[in-house]
C-alpha cells in the first residue's frame, strides 16, 4: 500500500511540475519540445537511435552530431556501412540521412537523450560528459586536418 501511495503521489507531483513549467512563456515551449522529442526517440519500447556520433558534415572541415540508425556489412569489400541521421536544430524531427563507412564515424560517449538535448538547445545545453565530448571533437578535427595537411 505504501508503494502504491508513493507511486501515485510521485506521478501526480511530476504531472504538476510539468504543468507549471509548460505554462511558463518561453521555457514552456522549449521544455515541451525537448520532452516530446526525448520521449519519441528514447522510448523503452523501441529506440530509433542506437548511439551518438560525430561525422564530418555538411562539408569538409565541419562536423555534426548524429545518431546511428542502422549498421550493415557491405559484402563486396567486407566494409561496414553505417546509416547516420543528422538532425536539424532546433527541430530534430527533420534532418539528413548519411550512409558512411564505419571509419568515417566517431562514436561519442554521450547518451541519446543528451544528444537530443544538445541539438534542441542549439548546443547551449552541454551533455553530462561535456569534457569528453569536447575532447572527441578536438581529436577528430585534428586527425582529419592532419590527414589533409
Amino acid at each position: 500500500l505504501g508503494f502504491l501511495t508513493r507511486y501515485y503521489v510521485g506521478k501526480k507531483l511530476v504531472q504538476l511540475v510539468d504543468y507549471v513549467i509548460l505554462n511558463v512563456p518561453l521555457l514552456g515551449k522549449i521544455y515541451g519540445t525537448v520532452k516530446q522529442v526525448n520521449q519519441a526517440f528514447t522510448s523503452e519500447k523501441k529506440s530509433s537511435f542506437k548511439q551518438v556520433v560525430m561525422v564530418e558534415f555538411p562539408r569538409k572541415g565541419l562536423f555534426s552530431v548524429g545518431f546511428v540508425t542502422a549498421e550493415q556489412v557491405k559484402t563486396d569489400e567486407g566494409e561496414s556501412i553505417i546509416s547516420i541521421f543528422v538532425p536539424t536544430t532546433p527541430n530534430p524531427t527533420t534532418g539528413f540521412l548519411l550512409v558512411l563507412p564505419e571509419n568515417k564515424v566517431t562514436l561519442l560517449d554521450m547518451s541519446v537523450a543528451d544528444g537530443i538535448k544538445y541539438i534542441v538547445s542549439l548546443g547551449a545545453v552541454p551533455p553530462e560528459n561535456a569534457d569528453g565530448i569536447q575532447a572527441a571533437f578536438k581529436a577528430e578535427a585534428e586527425r582529419l586536418l592532419a590527414k589533409d595537411g
